[in-house]
């Protein structure tokens, strides 16, 4: 599976409400799907993407390109992991470690990753 597939599958599986935790975690629920993110310290300039809430008043920004790099990653023979996305994206990961998994839970929510706790791979 190529990415513009993939982001076609994300697009069309998930809805805000979509549950995006893993077993150790609670209240990260998709928000909005076809969110607009501006952000000077991250970098983000009118990038669309998924808006993640996290706990009770915290949202992740999750842009397209960033879904589309750790997606890539999921075809290595490392697979998606933590240590991916905080030599990838260390700010993000440094701001928020949440990011790590709600990424890899929206693969495996639009059925396009596995994961086995640790790290995710794609489906093959």
């Amino acid at each position: 599976m190529n990415w513009p597939e993939a982001r076609r599958i994300i697009e069309s599986a998930l809805e805000p409400g979509t549950d995006l935790n893993t077993q150790a975690s609670k209240l990260r629920f998709l928000k909005q799907k076809d969110a607009v993110f501006s952000s000077r310290r991250y970098g983000y300039q009118r990038q669309r993407g998924l808006a993640v809430s996290i706990g009770k008043g915290s949202v992740l920004k999750i842009p397209w390109p960033m879904l589309e790099a750790c997606f890539e990653a999921l075809h290595s023979s490392a697979g998606y992991s933590g240590t991916f996305f905080r030599r990838r994206f260390p700010l993000q990961a440094r701001d928020n470690p949440c990011h790590v998994h709600v990424v890899g839970m929206i693969f495996v929510r639009a059925g396009v990753a596995d994961s086995d706790g640790k790290r995710y791979s794609a489906v093959p």
